[in-house]
């Protein structure tokens, strides 16, 4: 959350300072600002919209359901998920399932250096 904050936070203040003067006493502009939220929403929607029609269609809505009828959905999402061409890498789903968990942590740790990159050039 933080690096994401960092990131925005100077990807925002150098649009601000890149954008188009109205006034000529005016030292900033918002307008590329608001098409970068503009952009951030619109990609912010979408994901929610993936994650909805994921969990609706291949999960069984299990992230919508209550503990008693998400043991119940696990068998069948674990069912799902037990195929063939997803054993190439794994023997098993708990394997599959962790090759998976390692993509986040690289999303994290570039994230991490785009930030650092950002506030050392800012910095500087």
């Amino acid at each position: 959350m933080n690096t994401g904050s960092t990131i925005v936070d100077i990807v925002v203040g150098v649009l601000q300072d890149r954008g188009s003067r109205v006034l000529e006493d005016s030292e900033n502009s918002y307008d590329y600002v608001m098409a970068f939220f503009t952009a951030w929403g619109a990609v912010s929607t979408l994901v929610a919209g993936t994650i909805f029609l994921v969990d609706r269609f291949k999960w069984s809505s299990l992230l919508r359901s209550n503990a008693s009828d998400r043991k119940e959905a696990y068998h069948v999402v674990k069912a799902k998920i037990n195929r063939p061409m997803l054993y190439a890498a794994a023997t098993n789903w708990r394997d599959y399932a962790a090759l998976w968990n390692y993509i986040p942590l690289i999303i994290l740790g570039c994230l991490l250096v785009v930030s650092w990159v950002l506030f050392a050039v800012k910095l500087a």
